[in-house]
This record gives structure tokens, C-alpha cells and sequence, in this order.
């Protein structure tokens, strides 16, 4: 048996953009949300039931020039 997440958030083009950018993502769950996009996990992000805050190590993060 393996451990599966209880909330998964398949995110659009455009909000994994600003995820792997380490920006806070309007986001209607709560908790330890996991972030995927084209059903591939891009990882782990906190919730409040309005927003979803990226936990994405910093130096993981992708900076637009």
C-alpha cells in the first residue's frame, strides 16, 4: 500500500507558472495541498481556503528575466 495525498490541486498553465515562481496562488482548499500540473506533481503548497502559499525551496524556484 502506498501513501497518497489527501488533496491534489492540478494547477493550469498558467498558475504552475507562478508556482515554480514561488508566487501565492488564489486557491479554494485548506491544509497541505500538492500542486500538480498535467497530473505530474510540482509539489507541496499551505492553503487557508483563499490562498495557497508555495513551499518550494528557494533555490528550486525559476526567476523570469
Amino acid at each position: 500500500m502506498s501513501w497518497q495525498p489527501n488533496c491534489r490541486w492540478n494547477l493550469d498553465d498558467h498558475q504552475a507558472r507562478q508556482y515554480v515562481e514561488g508566487q501565492t496562488l488564489g486557491c479554494p482548499h485548506q491544509g497541505w495541498v500538492l500542486a500538480t500540473w498535467r497530473d505530474r506533481p510540482l509539489g507541496w503548497c499551505k492553503a487557508d481556503g483563499r490562498r495557497a502559499k508555495n513551499h518550494l525551496p528557494k533555490p528550486a524556484r525559476i526567476t523570469v528575466v
